[in-house]
């Protein structure tokens, strides 16, 4: 086998997944086959002494880039980050508050330690030499600041592998994460390495040509386990925002439809991602059941910025957060398809994070008093017996409200409105399965922090409530 082995000199490693925003303050961990490659083929073509060998080097890469996915011996590291507290334009010693929080996350490790990567290949003596040349002037890995030192390394490879192919990797026990990672697919020229990010924007692709996901089981370390799992649910974003174009975008009154269509192009392009399987927290069903723990899974919510009825945001979320997998596949949905709507409606993914970092303001806010920005819609219809009314809708949002673990509230008032506009029943639904719709205004005896999502359909728009100031 052919393995490159690589230390990080400042002890810390910085790299961001591909697909996430930096201030997700997540770190890539392996690092993927795409990015130590092209890396190396970077190295390449910008070291003047390496001009001379570039063609027993690309012999090397491509012998590389046409093996299998690779497997990894991988060092402890410890994810850490720091904060920094940028000034905007409005900045002024009169407007302190006015800055952008800035996340750098990175992972600490030994700086002897050494992260091993090998490839099912063989070299001839020339080619060996030459990506052993390369490996050594690898300056960095991931950004500027994770300075490294490498070299090339042969031999049988790892017996145990700290990560390897899930297809074809038996990991045994719960100590160990699925993770989706960029790889170049075999047979693809090697100067597909040299697609710049811009290149990829202008041509509006999502990810460089010739490569392919691949989900990897990672090992986590013993002794963090516990810990590893912790904080790895605790750095999962819980919110996802969407732009919706096109001249034919539905009004907010069709939320129902909107969130079924983009439930249904997650789904599909998370099936793609991982060969067919479900996305619980997409679907919100284990297997053939709807899930026990309701309401930790997605909500697919539809906004309008106020200036005309329709919609113009998307917003999924999940209380208990996206794994890798998920957010890739957030990030590869680019258009929506909806019943009665001949043409496709684009759509991209432009905020994803936690909901304490994103400054989305609205639904998200803090407030005592809450209003409809969509109806509630009953989950059961109110009945009269022996003279008193039997869940009636104050007591079912109230009921809604204690299910979703928020304070009794002080007073929850019926709100007049065109509520009976709104789609209250799935597309394929009778008209006769439509729920009861009506606005409601809530007040607690001290804020609460949003989002409120209450009632039936509330996992696909209806009964979305806004902060009332």
């Amino acid at each position: 086998m052919v393995g490159i082995a690589i230390k990080f000199d400042l002890g810390r490693y910085h790299a961001n997944p591909w697909g996430s925003h930096v201030n997700e303050a997540a770190a890539e961990w392996p690092p993927s086959p795409w990015r130590i490659i092209r890396a190396l083929y970077s190295t390449s073509r910008t070291h003047t002494a390496l001009a001379d060998r570039r063609t027993a080097i690309d012999r090397a890469l491509q012998t590389l880039i046409d093996a299998p996915p690779p497997l990894y011996s991988l060092p402890d590291v410890v994810a850490a980050h720091t904060r920094h507290y940028m000034p905007k334009a409005s900045y002024s010693p009169l407007r302190p508050k006015d800055t952008d929080k800035v996340l750098d996350g990175f992972l600490a490790l030994d700086r002897e330690a050494e992260l091993r990567v090998w490839w099912d290949a063989s070299l001839d003596a020339d080619a060996a030499d030459a990506l052993d040349g390369v490996a050594r002037r690898l300056g960095y890995l991931g950004r500027s600041e994770s300075v490294c030192s490498a070299r090339m390394v042969a031999g049988a490879g790892p017996e145990s592998p700290s990560a390897a192919p899930a297809a074809s990797f038996d990991a045994e026990g719960d100590g160990w994460d699925l993770l989706d990672l960029l790889c170049p697919r075999s047979g693809r020229s090697l100067e597909a390495m040299a697609v710049s990010v811009t290149q990829l924007r202008k041509s509006r692709r999502l990810v460089p040509d010739g490569t392919e996901h691949v989900i990897y089981a990672v090992a986590r370390p013993k002794a963090h386990a516990a810990q590893a799992k912790n904080n790895a649910d605790d750095r999962r974003p819980t919110l996802a925002l969407f732009r919706l174009r096109g001249s034919a975008r539905p009004a907010v009154t069709e939320a129902v439809a909107t969130g079924q269509a983009l439930r249904s192009a997650l789904q599909h392009t998370y099936g793609k991602r991982t060969g067919g399987d479900a996305s619980a927290t997409f679907s919100g069903r284990q297997g053939e059941a709807p899930r026990d723990d309701q309401h930790r899974h997605a909500h697919y919510l539809s906004l309008s910025d106020g200036s005309g009825p329709r919609i113009d945001r998307l917003v999924v979320w999940a209380p208990e957060g996206f794994r890798p997998a998920e957010v890739a596949a957030l990030a590869g949905v680019t258009y929506i398809t909806m019943h009665g709507i001949p043409e496709r409606l684009p759509t991209a993914l432009a905020a994803l994070g936690a909901i304490d970092d994103l400054d989305l303001g609205g639904f998200v806010g803090r407030s005592r008093t809450w209003k409809s920005l969509t109806p509630f819609a009953l989950v059961r219809h109110p009945k009269r017996r022996r003279g008193e009314t039997i869940d009636a809708p104050a007591e079912q949002v109230r009921r809604e409200l204690d299910h979703r673990g928020f304070p009794e509230p002080e007073d929850v008032v019926i709100e007049p409105g065109q509520w009976h506009r709104f789609r209250s029943h799935k597309a394929g639904q009778s008209r006769l399965q439509r729920a009861t719709v009506l606005g409601v205004r809530i007040r607690f005896a001290d804020e609460v922090r949003g989002p409120i999502a209450l009632g039936s359909f509330s996992h696909y728009g209806l009964g979305l409530f806004g902060p009332q100031t």
